[in-house]
């Protein structure tokens, strides 16, 4: 009786650790996901062979400024070539602000940065497209749970892939330079 005790105790203490490793290292992992995806609603101009996509939100007081911030430091950390190919767009979640708040929110950080105000249809494809998720707190709340990802694109042959899809809580503006490095070594 005792063994069997053992046994499961063992188990019980292999499967929390186990659990609780995934717990704390997925969101250190960036998943690749090579997805081609529609990207007329973006509309990517045909100069850039890559893109950062973030979906957000102006007043968002958690991911969205530190995201902003940390890709505004990549993207002035890298070459005047580099910018020329790389685009870095935010998504507004709240579709009921006034559009010009996207732009003077995304503004704020580059003015090379592109916001986009969809309308409920489009934000609904886009959605279903990336594979996001949100929520508001409550029906009369400004506020929005949102997942935290940054979403690298690449134009491979005219088609739009996600290549990456980053976990904003571990993010780096050396980890995207090192993402660009990379677009540009396997071209």
């Amino acid at each position: 009786m005792k063994k069997k005790n053992f046994k499961k105790s063992i188990f019980g203490i292999i499967l929390i650790t186990l659990n609780g490793f995934w717990l704390f290292a997925l969101p250190w992992i960036p998943l690749s996901a090579n997805k081609s995806i529609e990207v007329k609603y973006l509309d990517i101009p045909a100069p850039f062979s890559h893109a950062f996509i973030f979906f957000g939100f102006p007043g968002c007081s958690l991911n969205c400024p530190i995201t902003m911030k940390q890709l505004q430091v990549f993207y002035d950390s890298i070459s005047p070539e580099q910018q020329a190919k790389t685009s870095i767009i935010f998504i507004n979640l709240r579709t009921e602000l006034p559009p010009h708040f996207t732009e003077e929110y995304v503004r704020a950080y580059h003015v090379d940065f592109r916001g986009l105000h969809p309308s409920e249809d489009v934000l609904s494809s886009l959605q279903k497209e990336f594979g996001f998720q949100f929520s508001r707190t409550s029906p009369l709340s400004a506020d929005i749970k949102h997942q935290g990802f940054l979403y690298f694109l690449r134009n491979h042959q005219s088609q739009w892939v996600i290549e990456h899809i980053l976990n904003v809580n571990s993010l780096r503006p050396s980890s995207l330079i090192n993402l660009i490095a990379e677009q540009n070594t396997s071209i």
